[in-house]
């Protein structure tokens, strides 16, 4: 499950050239398939807890193996760009939930001693994808279609719900937190309005750049949002995202690390695979080549 989650941020980069060419889009277009992805992730992500203390982990877990299932069957029936970022939402969506989840089964079930090892196979998976995903990609898009890097998915999914449904005991935990809902929406509109405004600044509708009136107010509604969020999660006796955290010099440090990284190899991710086979000549299999030393 992990290792389908995190593959999906980044095996479609090698398809980009591929989807713009059916469908007749711009980079400015197709950006949001990867976009609307890690947003979702990043939105959900937090909340997938608070889920899970309510539901119970086994029942969240094939909730997130299910959307992720079913949103990747749909992505790949998508007939243009806009219904395939819709299905990429919920294909996201599902993905939020299997990540930190999962991560919390492994640890719940292993005992201490063993939760190290467990925990290692469990980052190898989340790490292998990164790198294996623009690469099997590009093996897919190059013998079949772009489709296919959805369909992979399907019976990976199906097996995983059937493993989990008989394998994985539930756990369920007595007690449960309040929801922060103050917290939850001002952190989505935050990072909408904030990814919005980063992704269209320089749209061929955008005509005034920068200065527009749509980008400034998404920037000022999203530094509003950004400030409630802070003021919230610092006050609030259950926050959605526990920043006091960030306080512990090692932790604080690996997120600041984390963060960095993950500017340069998304950004890296989307440009470079369009580049490669657009400009310089590559296949979709020799621009996933590329990233495979990550």
């Amino acid at each position: 499950g992990t290792f389908m989650a995190v593959l999906d941020s980044t095996i479609v980069s090698v398809a980009f050239p591929k989807m713009m060419a059916t469908f007749g889009v711009g980079v400015d277009q197709v950006e949001w398939v990867l976009t609307a992805y890690l947003l979702i992730f990043a939105v959900v992500l937090p909340s997938s807890g608070w889920v899970a203390d309510h539901l119970g982990y086994k029942k969240t877990y094939i909730m997130g193996l299910l959307l992720f299932t079913v949103g990747s069957l749909l992505c790949s029936l998508s007939w243009n760009e806009n219904i395939l970022i819709i299905f990429r939402v919920i294909q996201g969506s599902g993905a939020g939930f299997i990540m930190p989840v999962g991560m919390a089964i492994v640890t719940r079930t292993f005992p201490p001693e063993q939760r190290g090892t467990a925990l290692g196979f469990w980052g190898i998976a989340a790490a292998a994808s990164v790198s294996l995903g623009p690469l099997f990609g590009g093996l897919l898009v190059d013998n079949f279609s772009w489709h296919t890097i959805f369909d992979v998915n399907v019976p990976v999914g199906i097996i995983g719900i059937a493993a989990v449904w008989i394998i994985q005991k539930e756990y369920k935990t007595t007690k449960v937190r309040k929801f922060d809902i103050v917290g939850f929406f001002s952190m989505t509109v935050a990072l909408t309005s904030l990814l919005l405004a980063l992704s269209m600044g320089n749209s061929s509708w955008n005509s005034d750049g920068w200065t527009s009136t749509f980008i400034l107010t998404c920037f000022f509604i999203s530094a509003i949002s950004l400030i409630i969020f802070f003021l919230t999660e610092i006050n609030a006796r259950e926050p959605i995202v526990n920043l006091s955290l960030l306080k512990n010099y090692n932790f604080g440090l690996a997120t600041l690390i984390m963060f960095v990284f993950g500017i340069a190899f998304f950004g890296n991710a989307f440009l470079l695979p369009i580049y490669l086979q657009n400009s310089l000549g590559y296949t979709a299999l020799q621009a996933g080549l590329v990233f495979f030393p990550v």
